[in-house]
């Protein structure tokens, strides 16, 4: 270390009190259940979707990075589940969601359809103490949060060899705030039970294709909306003093609920003027996490 960089850090150790210095980084490992999405098929007659069937997302395993210290916090959360549906025997002509509400297909001996979902969530808070006083402590928390969600459909039919693709890439930034407590358990304030809940209000642009194997049509619309995403959570978390670090493991189960992550459209492509479409649906996650972080 030079001897320019050693006086800089006592300098900044003579102004900046020493608990503004801790720095807590870590990860967290999620295991998300996604909700269900609809493939959703009805009658050819009157347009009306009559039957709703679900694609089942496999359980997969996410990460938050994060690090914070008194009054600062950044995370990063990142999940990437997949998932799969089988229609089995299905007769009839049928509209289909995911494609021009005056088109129909059919009949059909069977129907099945994949998908895949990449959720990217950053946040950077500020974190405001509200009580501190006591052993119970209360905060709110105000910041920007920035979320990327993609969705990918495909939908066969074993007639004709026909498949439906669509692709949804939503962009979304805005403005989040919450509140979050703690309440200290067991011995010497070791073991502590936390839990928040947030509100978040973003503003977002999605870019959407669709296509067909038959006639490669493409359809883009993009949409300007405020979209409600509501989180909250509940855990435990056990700190270690080894050394100089305190090591901090954490057990707990949340929920991440987008109220509306589309909207209804119109677009212009080679078989219709001004049609409308409806793209995505609500999303939600939900499920365990399991931490480890270290407070320097």
């Amino acid at each position: 270390m030079s001897i320019k960089r050693f006086i800089h850090l006592l300098m900044l150790a003579a102004i900046i009190p020493a608990h503004a210095l801790a720095l807590t980084v870590g990860v967290e490992f999620n295991y998300y259940e996604p909700a269900d999405q609809d493939v959703v098929l009805g009658s050819a007659v009157n347009l009306v979707p009559t039957d709703n069937d679900q694609l089942e997302f496999d359980n997969k395993l996410g990460y938050r990075l994060f690090a914070h210290s008194t009054n600062w916090r950044f995370s990063w959360l990142h999940l990437e589940p997949d998932a799969d549906f089988a229609g089995g025997a299905r007769g009839g002509d049928y509209y289909v969601a995911l494609d021009h509400p005056a088109a129909t297909y059919g009949p059909y001996d069977s129907i099945a359809a994949d998908g895949e979902i990449e959720l990217d969530v950053i946040d950077l808070d500020y974190l405001i103490p509200i009580n501190t006083s006591g052993p119970a402590s209360l905060m709110a928390t105000a910041g920007i949060r920035y979320a990327k969600y993609d969705n990918t459909i495909s939908v066969r039919y074993d007639a004709g060899n026909q498949v439906i693709n669509r692709d949804t890439e939503n962009t979304m930034f805005g403005l989040r705030g919450g509140l979050e407590g703690r309440v200290p358990l067991g011995i010497a304030d070791n073991f502590s039970l936390a839990g928040y809940m947030a509100v978040s209000i973003l503003s977002g642009e999605s870019d959407f294709s669709h296509n067909e194997s038959f006639g490669g049509l493409e359809r883009n619309l993009s949409w300007d909306s405020t979209i409600p995403v509501f989180e909250a959570g509940i855990g435990v978390e056990y700190k270690l003093k080894l050394a100089e670090q305190v090591w901090r493991l954490s057990l707990g189960y949340d929920l991440l609920r987008f109220e509306d992550v589309a909207t209804t459209q119109s677009f212009t492509d080679s078989s219709s003027l001004g049609s409308q479409v409806e793209q995505g649906s609500e999303a939600g996650f939900a499920g365990w996490n399991i931490g480890v972080g270290v407070t320097f």
